[in-house]
This record gives structure tokens, sequence and C-alpha cells, in this order.
């Protein structure tokens, strides 16, 4: 028996300098601008009355709600979240869970083989990560840019080689009825 050994390849070339800050800021476009934030999802079956209590919560933390009116948002939003992490029933998942704004729904993007690009959110010097435009590859999990989660039920999603679980971030502002 013959072993082969071969050398390891040479080193590339190192990297040139990177630009100037001037030039990597008008590289980065603006954030396309958002609507109003909405959840990641319209449930196909949604109860008219108990969608509009959500997207009420949803929209104004503060919004003025009666005693039944808060139970019944909670028990409508568990039973949107048990029918979400359903879609998860005998998949090995990869589950993702952490602060809102930590980047869970960038990671998965990133995972899922999406080109990401960092933009300017609009009016704004903080930057942000986003599925590229000329990305081949689409947005798996919707990416928020905000303190607000653009998850609040757990987004399940697979692709060829994973099944995802987007789950909602901790210390969202929206009140216990979102958070729970």
């Amino acid at each position: 028996d013959t072993l082969a050994v071969t050398a390891p390849a040479p080193a590339p070339a190192p990297a040139p300098a990177p630009a100037p800050a001037a030039v990597r800021k008008e590289a980065i476009a603006e954030l396309p601008e958002a609507g109003e934030t909405q959840a990641q999802f319209e449930p196909e079956d949604a109860d008219r009355e108990k969608w509009e209590l959500v997207q009420r919560k949803m929209n104004n933390s503060n919004e003025e709600m009666s005693d039944a009116e808060r139970l019944e948002l909670l028990m409508y939003c568990i039973s949107l979240g048990e029918a979400s992490a359903s879609k998860a029933e005998g998949q090995d998942v990869v589950m993702v869970v952490g602060n809102t704004g930590a980047g869970k729904s960038t990671y998965i993007n990133i995972i899922h083989g999406c080109k990401m690009k960092q933009y300017y959110k609009r009016g704004t010097k903080t930057k942000v990560w986003a599925v590229a435009e000329d990305s081949t590859i689409g947005e798996i999990m919707k990416i928020g840019h905000t303190n607000q989660s653009m998850t609040f039920v757990p987004d399940v999603d697979s692709d060829d080689t994973f099944t995802y679980a987007d789950c909602p971030g901790f210390l969202d502002n929206r009140g216990p009825e979102i958070n729970i």
C-alpha cells in the first residue's frame, strides 16, 4: 500500500486594507422603510374578533383591555403558539431563543444560506443586517429591527437541511398576553 502525502497549498495573499469609513458608509444602503409593527403571520383560520385583539395589543402595548379581553387574548395567543409549534412535531429542530433584538431570525437566515447585507436603519446611523435583495435564497424568518419582537409565537419553517423554530424574544415590551 502506498500513502500519498501532498504539501499544503500556499497561503493566499493578504487581503487589501479596508476602505476608509466614509467609503464604506456609501456602500451600505438604507434599510427599506417598514410599515406598522405586525405579527409575522395571520392565521388562515383566524377568528376575526380575537385576531383584532392581537393586532391592537401588538400595535399598542398600553392598550386598555378588560380582564375578560386580556384572558381571551392570552388564551388565543397560547392556542396560536401551540398550532405553530405543532408544525415541528416529529422533526429534529434547530430552536433559537434569546432576547428581543439579539439576532435570532438573522442567525436562522444565515444558516439557511441567505446572502446578508448591512443597512442603515432609516433616518439613523444604526447598522442592521437584512437579507440582501439579490440573495438567491429567500428570507425564511422575518427579521425585525426594533425593540419589539417580529415573532410573537414560535415561527416554524423548514428547508432541505433543517427545521427551524424562531422563538419570540425575551424582554419584549408588549405586555404579558403577548410575552407568554
